[in-house]
């Protein structure tokens, strides 16, 4: 039935396996979509923007380009390291801000030294650990209609912290 629908709409697809048992998918191909900027800031707590980054680029197939807001400290030893493996290549911007943090000015100004068609906002505590994560997304964001998309996030031991996002009234929530 997914099939024929597809077919019907004349949009190209494959269906998948979904979550649960007897449940299924759609996964509309994604041609060229364009770069994607990945923005991320961090302050380098407890070195998992490390994991971030390094996930990012085993598990993604297309180009993208890491944004990272360097609000590290580099008054200990970790935090200096940490600082110089991003500025070794780790990241393909990095902007540099000495300031509190403050989630939104920090986006804004990684989102104005970007050069992707698209941009990504992550956390810099994620973890990739699927292939084809970005085309997930992307399979909607390039639909003229999609503001915005948002990912499947789950905590390490596999329960879901949030499935996308919806607005509610001007303001956009987490799913579930």
């Amino acid at each position: 039935a997914l099939n024929r629908a597809l077919a019907r709409a004349k949009t190209a697809g494959t269906v998948l396996p979904g979550c649960l048992p007897g449940t299924y998918r759609t996964r509309r191909g994604v041609d060229h979509a364009g770069l994607v900027s990945i923005i991320m800031p961090t302050a380098g707590a407890r070195g998992l923007v490390r994991i971030a980054i390094e996930t990012i680029r085993a598990h993604t197939a297309r180009p993208v380009e890491i944004v990272v807001l360097d609000n590290i400290d580099p008054s200990t030893p970790e935090l200096a390291a940490l600082k110089d493996w991003l500025h070794a290549g780790a990241a393909d911007r990095i902007v540099e801000i000495a300031e509190p943090f403050n989630w939104s000015r920090f986006n804004n100004a990684a989102a104005r030294a970007a050069t992707g068609a698209f941009l990504l906002f992550l956390n810099d505590d994620i973890e990739v650990t699927e292939p084809g994560w970005l085309d997930a997304l992307l399979e909607y964001a390039v639909e003229p209609e999609v503001g915005a998309v948002g990912p499947l996030l789950l905590y390490g031991d596999r329960r879901v912290q949030h499935a996308g996002q919806f607005l509610s009234g001007s303001v956009g929530r987490h799913a579930f």
